[in-house]
């Protein structure tokens, strides 16, 4: 098997193929074409030697058995990803006073990146960095 690296579009460009079911509808809320989704897809379920989704009629999928597991764990890692991004934030915000990073925050942000950003802080002011 060729190694191919995991990119986080193509869990990206796999969850909003799952929301959607539908290629065409995935690809318009990804901004890219039904085409180029597909190709993606099909470069994603070269990496995993697994297929993901079955295409139905007009474009519309369905998931695997191993598609669901695949998407379950997707979302987690983006997930973790984006908790990773905000905790910098606050980083770089505790270490320059830098506030751009208030833009980026949701306003419904997972309970355990609150607490993440809070033990950061707490230890960033006790080193008074």
């Amino acid at each position: 098997m060729n190694y191919l690296p995991l990119e986080p579009r193509f869990l990206r460009y796999f969850v909003t193929l799952a929301e959607e079911l539908h290629y065409r509808r995935a690809a318009e809320r990804l901004d890219i074409s039904t085409p180029a989704l597909s190709v993606q897809i099909k470069r994603l379920e070269t990496l995993l030697s697994r297929r993901l989704c079955e295409r139905s009629t007009a474009h519309g999928v369905h998931l695997t058995r191993y598609g669901r597991i695949f998407l379950r764990e997707a979302r987690r890692l983006l997930g973790h990803m984006q908790n990773t991004m905000l905790t910098m934030q606050l980083v770089m915000f505790t270490i320059t006073g830098d506030t751009n990073f208030l833009r980026l925050v949701e306003i419904g942000a997972a309970l355990d990146t609150t607490i993440r950003m809070v033990r950061v802080a707490v230890v960033m002011h006790s080193l008074r960095l």
